[in-house]
């Protein structure tokens, strides 16, 4: 998964990875792939939300990167596409479909703006699973066209 790249990554380096998922369950699987990545020196994984994470935490004061990883329609994944074509699944409407998408994009909207709340981060990597314009592109472009203009320390890069 994409924190154990991060890990393989930053190994030989003074870098740490800290990776926050609010969910018990999931936090549990990313704490052991990481260990079984041989990681677990590397990546501290937390039970915690991210969206309530001070910027001024602790735990977070030498934080010059982020890869923001959110939830996503996960439209991009060959199991996701190979699931519907060999099942039929193809139950979820168009218009649902929209809605769902829709739903998520401002949560990766909210997500991407607190990513870049943190005024010590150096550099911001946005990443999803999905194949829609709606999750990404868009994403991005709504985030930096309601900042305010600013100097930032870091600079976009397609």
């Amino acid at each position: 998964n994409k924190t154990t790249q991060l890990a393989a990554l930053t190994m030989g380096t003074q870098c740490s990875v800290l990776a926050f998922d609010k969910d018990p369950t999931r936090a549990k699987v990313l704490k052991e792939r990481v260990a079984q990545a041989g990681a677990s020196d590397i990546v501290n994984t937390m039970c915690r939300d991210f969206f309530k994470l001070s910027p001024d935490a602790s735990e977070v004061l030498n934080l010059r990167g982020i890869l923001l990883d959110p939830s996503c329609s996960g439209s991009g994944l060959s199991a996701h596409n190979l699931d519907r074509l060999v099942d039929g699944n193809t139950s979820e409407d168009e218009d649902s479909l929209k809605e769902r998408v829709s739903s998520l994009a401002r949560f990766q909207t909210k997500a991407l703006l607190k990513a870049m709340s943190f005024p010590q981060v150096e550099r911001i990597v946005y990443s999803t699973c999905s194949i829609y314009t709606e999750e990404n592109e868009s994403v991005v472009a709504q985030v930096l066209a309601d900042q305010e203009p600013c100097e930032r320390p870091f600079v976009l890069k397609p």
